[in-house]
């Protein structure tokens, strides 16, 4: 898949994670509805919106997206993301070549190397 489009609770607590917290790059916004971010110079990689404006945090045993999951191409990334986590106190698993964590609307995601 070229990008992720995804439905979020709090639009502003969604911009602290991914731009901020995770060090994506905030691309554009559409108005007080949503945001496009992206890892270096791509148009977006990322959308996060509040269109479905019922929504209300994921648990995990809802049917729905079960995760996303971003490749990292090199082991230093993931080192720098694991240092932003921690500084960021965004809990995490870690298993062999995998991060694990969920962002504010309770949608999990893998980082792997």
């Amino acid at each position: 898949m070229g990008h992720f489009h995804l439905e979020v609770c709090d639009l502003a607590l969604s911009e602290k994670f991914y731009a901020k917290q995770l060090g994506l790059d905030l691309k554009a916004r559409y108005g007080s509805q949503a945001l496009f971010l992206a890892a270096g110079n791509y148009h977006h990689h990322l959308a996060v919106n509040i269109w479905r404006l019922d929504l209300v945090r994921r648990e995990s045993n809802q049917p729905e997206l079960q995760a996303v999951c971003f490749s990292l191409s090199k082991t230093a990334e993931v080192d720098r993301l694991k240092k932003q986590l921690e500084a960021s106190h965004i809990p995490y698993a870690e298993t062999d070549n995998q991060l694990l964590l969920r962002d504010p609307s309770g949608l999990s995601l893998i980082f792997e190397s």
